[in-house]
C-alpha cells in the first residue's frame, strides 16, 4: 500500500509525462502547418496528404496518451488526500 507522498509523487510524475507529450503534439502540428506551408500547388498538396495524415495520426495517439497520463494523475492526486495505515 502506497502512502499519501509516495501517491503525490506518482501524480507529479505523471504529470511532468503530461506536459511533456503535450509538447510533443504542439512539435508534430507545427510539422503538420510547415508541410503545409511548402506545398505550392495541387500536385504538392497531393504528395503530401500521406505524411500530413501520419503527422496527425501521430497527434492523436500522443492526445490518447496525454488524456491516460492525466487521468491516472488526478487518481493518484485524490489518493495522496486520503491518510492510510502507512502514513500513521
Amino acid at each position: 500500500m502506497s502512502t499519501q507522498l509516495e501517491h503525490y509523487a506518482v501524480a507529479e510524475g505523471l504529470l511532468a509525462e503530461g506536459v511533456d507529450t503535450v509538447r510533443k503534439i504542439r512539435a508534430l502540428a507545427d510539422r503538420r502547418r510547415l508541410l503545409l506551408e511548402e506545398c505550392e500547388d495541387r500536385t504538392d498538396l497531393e504528395l503530401a496528404q500521406e505524411p500530413f495524415a501520419d503527422l496527425t495520426r501521430m497527434m492523436d495517439e500522443h492526445g490518447k496518451k496525454v488524456m491516460g497520463l492525466w487521468a491516472q494523475a488526478q487518481v493518484h492526486a485524490t489518493l495522496a488526500t486520503i491518510p492510510t495505515a502507512g502514513d500513521r
